[in-house]
């Protein structure tokens, strides 16, 4: 399913206010939280060139920034399996953004259960999104197409979409 949303996104602490139109494809398997935590991974990590990756992305990534080479300058996983994963990541984006999130407690729980070594994740940037507001999104937007304004205000996000207001909270770390 082809999903189409025009992003006015405002953050104040790192001095962006842009919008963009975003267009990314909803796989058959995957939940509607999943595809938020999409969307609020890319406010959270927004840079002019980062996008939605596709499918058969071989990083496995959620959002990826490709340079004028094609060199992927900035990959964003999302819900990552283990710490070796992510790993991974790091070795194959030297220089790179590298970052993940994770859609609430239960994604974290599992990573840091399946993860043997930390090694190599110091520059890895991470963030949990609260379950609850991602469940909110998937109940209460289920449009195709929506004009959204996003907000980030430290670790708080505000959301509104057809004619509906969210706000949750993300923590960084």
């Amino acid at each position: 399913v082809r999903i189409s949303w025009r992003v006015h996104l405002s953050d104040a602490g790192r001095g962006i206010d842009a919008s963009e139109h975003l267009i990314t494809l909803r796989r058959a398997e995957e939940t509607a939280q999943h595809l938020y935590a999409r969307l609020l991974a890319w406010a959270l990590w927004y840079r002019p060139g980062l996008a939605f990756a596709t499918p058969e992305d071989p990083s496995g990534a959620a959002l990826v920034e490709k340079d004028l080479t094609g060199r992927e300058v900035a990959c964003v996983l999302l819900d990552p399996v283990s710490a070796e994963d992510l790993a991974w990541a790091v070795r194959h984006h030297r220089g790179s953004l590298v970052a993940a999130a994770f859609t609430g407690q239960g994604a974290w729980d599992a990573f840091v259960e399946k993860s043997r070594s930390w090694k190599g994740l110091e520059r890895v940037e991470m963030a949990r999104i609260g379950a609850d507001f991602l469940d909110a999104l998937a109940e209460g937007l289920e449009e195709r197409r929506y004009d959204v304004d996003l907000t980030l205000v430290e670790d708080s996000v505000y959301l509104s979409a057809g004619g509906k207001s969210f706000a949750g909270q993300v923590e960084r770390f």
